[in-house]
């Protein structure tokens, strides 16, 4: 729940702080597995009250099993003491197989700042409804 670069990664109410222009790249190599490694790319513009976050890519895995995201985000500052942010993904995870699988969903997040020192955040992953699954399936997940 800090601000800063990685809220366009996690909870984007956190991009409402943001008032300057970030731009990020990370690579983690779990274990020193090169199939285990995570390399991501991101950005942040401030826009006044908002900040617009975009995480440019998140590849995680190798040739073999490789699974990528893209996501496009904007946090708002409601009040002084609350804002809320929400992120639109689309994800591919691919095999050396024939699976093949991509799809779209969203995340949001909310952030209370009662006190200088107390923070209280939630953040929500896929709240898409089956309802909407069967009625595009394989393009919701």
């Amino acid at each position: 729940m800090k601000n800063g670069f990685w809220s366009s990664f996690h909870n984007q109410a956190a991009l409402a702080y943001n008032n300057s222009l970030f731009f990020g790249f990370n690579y983690e190599n779990r274990f020193n597995i090169s199939e285990l490694g995570t390399r991501s790319l991101g950005l942040i513009i401030p826009a006044g009250k908002a900040s617009l976050g975009s995480s440019l890519f998140n590849i995680f895995g190798y040739t073999d099993f490789r699974r990528d995201m893209t996501g496009l985000a904007c946090g708002l500052k409601l009040s002084n003491k609350i804002s809320a942010g929400l992120q639109v993904d689309y994800f591919s995870v691919k095999t050396s197989g024939e699976y093949n699988n991509q799809s779209v969903t969203c995340e949001a997040g909310l952030l209370i700042t009662p006190s200088e020192n107390t923070r209280l955040g939630i953040h929500v992953f896929n709240p898409v409804p089956n309802s909407l699954r069967k009625i595009f399936p394989g393009q919701c997940h």
